[in-house]
C-alpha cells in the first residue's frame, strides 16, 4: 500500500475533493495529497486521531484568504476544509453573544445579525470568504480594530479539536469567565499549529446610528503626521469626537483609489460616529478645526453609499493593491509610523522597487506593498526595512504576509525569534507532540 492509498484509507467515509481541484488548496506551492470536507466536529476528531496515530500531516482551511501567511509547510498530506461547518449554533441578541461553527463566513454572520441591528466589529479583508475560524487562526483584523479591538478582545469562547482527536472547550458566553490562564488566546493567530478550531463564540455590538467619513489630503508627510497625531491626542482628552477608524494612505495607494480624485497627496481617512446627526456633524467640524493648522490640501465628507464603498475598499486593501506581490505588516509605535513610511521612500530610491502604503496609524500598524522583478533588490529592501523597524524597539516587528515562494525560500517571513520562543516551542510540543498540525508554518519553523 503506497502513501496515498494509506491516507485514503484514513479518510474513508468522508467527502473528498476531486483530484482536479487539489491545486486550489496548495499552500505556498505545496500540493496536498488529499482534501476532505468533514460535516461535523466528530468527523474532524476521528480523522485527527487516526492521522496523529499514522503520522500524517494536516492543515486546516477556512476561506483560504490568509493561507499565504506563514512559512512554506514542511510537508502536507491532508487539508481539512471547514466549508461544511457553516451553521450558527446559538444567537442571543439580548446578551449580545453569538456562537457559530468555524466555517461560517463573516459576511453570512453579519447578514444574520443585521435584523437586530447588531454586528461583529471585525472587518478583515474579503469578509465574503473569510471564515470565523480562519479569522481567529490568522488573527485577522481591519480598520475597526481602532475602536472595538481585535479578535482577542471580542472572542469569548472556542471549541478546538486537538491533534489527538480530543475536543477541547475554552471560555464561555460572558466577558469575564476566566480565572487564571486564558487558554483560548493561545489559538488566536496560531495558524492551526495547536489544533483545529471548530466553533467560536463572540461578543457583539449595536450598529452605530450615524456614520460618515472625514477625508483630508496633504501635500507632504510631515503635515499628515502632525494632523494625525494631534487628532489621536485630542481623542483621548475630548469626548466630543467619536472615531472608529483612523487610516493614512501614501500617494501610491491613493492612486489605486482614483475615484477619490487625488493621486499625488497623502490622505487621512477617519470613520466618524454619532448618536445623533447633530452630534456627528459637530464631531466632523471639530476634526476640520484640528487639521486647519496643518495646511490641508482638501477636506471632504462621504456619507451613505460613498461612505460604505470607501471603507469596503480600505478593508480590502490586498485586492486594491493586488499588483504588488509582496505584502508586509509592520507593527511599531504610533509616533513612528510616518518615520517608517519615510524609510520606505528612502529604500525605494536606493533599490529598484515600487511600493504603496496604507496604515492604521491609531494602532501603529502599517501594511506596506512591494513590487520588483529583481528579487535581490526586493530582499535587500525587506532586510533593511526589517532591521530599521526592529531597531525602533518596543516590540516593533515586520512580518511578510504574502510573497512568492521564491522570496519565502530566501527570507524569514516572521523575522528573528524573540525571548519567548522557547515557551512557544514548549506549548507546540504539549498540544502537538508529533508535529502533524501545520508543520513548519509558524514562528521559528514550529
Amino acid at each position: 500500500m503506497n502513501e496515498v492509498e494509506a491516507i485514503e484509507k484514513v479518510i474513508s467515509g468522508l467527502k473528498i475533493i476531486s483530484e482536479e481541484e487539489l491545486d486550489k488548496f496548495q499552500v505556498d506551492g505545496v500540493r496536498p495529497k488529499v482534501v476532505v470536507e468533514p460535516e461535523s466536529e466528530d468527523e474532524i476528531a476521528s480523522l485527527l486521531k487516526i492521522a496523529n496515530d499514522k503520522g500524517f500531516t494536516v492543515i486546516p482551511w477556512g476561506g483560504g484568504t490568509m493561507m499565504s501567511l506563514g512559512n512554506i509547510p514542511k510537508c502536507l498530506d491532508i487539508v481539512i476544509s471547514l466549508k461544511r461547518l457553516n451553521k450558527i449554533v446559538e444567537y442571543l441578541p439580548e446578551d449580545l453573544v453569538v456562537t457559530s461553527e468555524a466555517g461560517v463566513t463573516l459576511e453570512a454572520l453579519q447578514a444574520s445579525l443585521l435584523k437586530n441591528k447588531q454586528f461583529l466589529p471585525l472587518d478583515p479583508p474579503r469578509s465574503e470568504q473569510a471564515t470565523l475560524g480562519g479569522i481567529v487562526s490568522s488573527n485577522s483584523f481591519g480598520p475597526l480594530r481602532y475602536l472595538y479591538g481585535c479578535v482577542r478582545d471580542l472572542l469569548l469562547g472556542i471549541k478546538v479539536v486537538g491533534a489527538n482527536g480530543i475536543v477541547m472547550k475554552f471560555g464561555g458566553k460572558v466577558v469575564k469567565n476566566v480565572a487564571g490562564y486564558d487558554i483560548k488566546k493561545l489559538f488566536i493567530g496560531s495558524l492551526g499549529t495547536l489544533g483545529i478550531i471548530t466553533q467560536t463564540t463572540f461578543r457583539l455590538y449595536a450598529i452605530p446610528e450615524y456614520e460618515e467619513s472625514f477625508i483630508c489630503t496633504f501635500k507632504n508627510i510631515d503635515d499628515l503626521s502632525g494632523a494625525s497625531l494631534k487628532i489621536l491626542k485630542t481623542i483621548h482628552s475630548s469626548i466630543g469626537i467619536g472615531l472608529s477608524a483612523v487610516e493614512i494612505l501614501d500617494p501610491n495607494f491613493c492612486e489605486l483609489l482614483k475615484h477619490l480624485g487625488t493621486t499625488e497627496d497623502y490622505l487621512l481617512a477617519i470613520r466618524v460616529l454619532g448618536l445623533t446627526k447633530t452630534g456627528l456633524e459637530r464631531r466632523i467640524n471639530e476634526l476640520k478645526e484640528i487639521v486647519k493648522d496643518y495646511s490641508p490640501a482638501n477636506m471632504i465628507t462621504l456619507n451613505d453609499d460613498e461612505h460604505i464603498k470607501f471603507w469596503n475598499e480600505i478593508k480590502n486593501h490586498p485586492d486594491i493593491a493586488s499588483t504588488f506581490f509582496v505584502r508586509c505588516k509592520i507593527s511599531t509605535l504610533i509616533s513612528r509610523v510616518t518615520s517608517v513610511m519615510k524609510k520606505i521612500e528612502e529604500l525605494k530610491k536606493k533599490h529598484e522597487i515600487k511600493y504603496s502604503i496604507i496604515a492604521h496609524i491609531g494602532l501603529g500598524i502599517i501594511h506596506s506593498y512591494f513590487y520588483s522583478l529583481n528579487y535581490d533588490d526586493l530582499i535587500k529592501t525587506l532586510d533593511e526595512l526589517r532591521s530599521y523597524v526592529i531597531n525602533i524597539g518596543s516590540g516593533s516587528s515586520l512580518v511578510i504576509e504574502t510573497a512568492p515562494v521564491e522570496i519565502k525560500r530566501l527570507i524569514n517571513v516572521w523575522g528573528p525569534t524573540r525571548g519567548d520562543f522557547a515557551l512557544m516551542r514548549a506549548i507546540k510540543k504539549a498540544f502537538d507532540p508529533k508535529g502533524i498540525l501545520s508543520p513548519g508554518r509558524f514562528v521559528g519553523g514550529i
